[in-house]
């Protein structure tokens, strides 16, 4: 049993042209989806781009803000007698408050320390810690690896100055 079909010369062309039609209709598609997908891609990364750096120098102003205040703090701290406890508090509150962290303290080299934020925990020495012997090293204001809190077991970012 075969197929046998006689076209006419019309049919023909007709088939012909819409086989053309679906081919350039096709391809048209494929064109416009790349291009599409290129201007799409191409917008993302230009709103990435913009959006890191606006986090960029929002982060430079936090760093600049955050060394002045630290500085600050620390200046403080040298025209007073370190051994009055409510005086260095009340420079940490304010200090803390124009930083919006979560807690403050201040480690000296006997070992002591003055933090505004619970009671350190039985037998704790700063002078052991990396972030104590971190700032000691660098003398000047710097930033060091977060760790785990011996206070809090929270996560924390160190912000130190000698």
């Amino acid at each position: 049993m075969g197929l046998n079909i006689r076209l006419g010369f019309k049919t023909k062309i007709i088939s012909v042209l819409a086989v053309l039609l679906i081919l350039v209709f096709g391809t048209t598609i494929v064109i416009i989806g790349v291009k599409i997908r290129n201007n799409l891609t191409q917008q993302a990364q230009a709103s990435l781009k913009t959006n890191i750096n606006i986090l960029s120098s929002t982060i430079k102003e936090w760093d600049r803000n955050t060394l002045s205040i630290l500085r600050q703090t620390a200046h403080s701290f040298e025209k007073m007698s370190l051994n009055d406890t409510g005086q260095v508090k009340q420079v940490l509150e304010f200090t803390n408050d124009n930083m919006n962290s979560a807690d403050m303290y201040v480690a000296f080299e006997d070992g002591r320390i003055i933090k505004l934020q619970g009671n350190e925990p039985t037998g704790y020495d700063p002078r052991i810690r990396s972030w104590y012997q971190n700032a000691k090293a660098a003398m000047d204001v710097s930033i060091s690896k977060p760790y785990i809190d011996a206070y809090t077991k929270k996560s924390l970012l160190p912000i130190l100055w000698p």
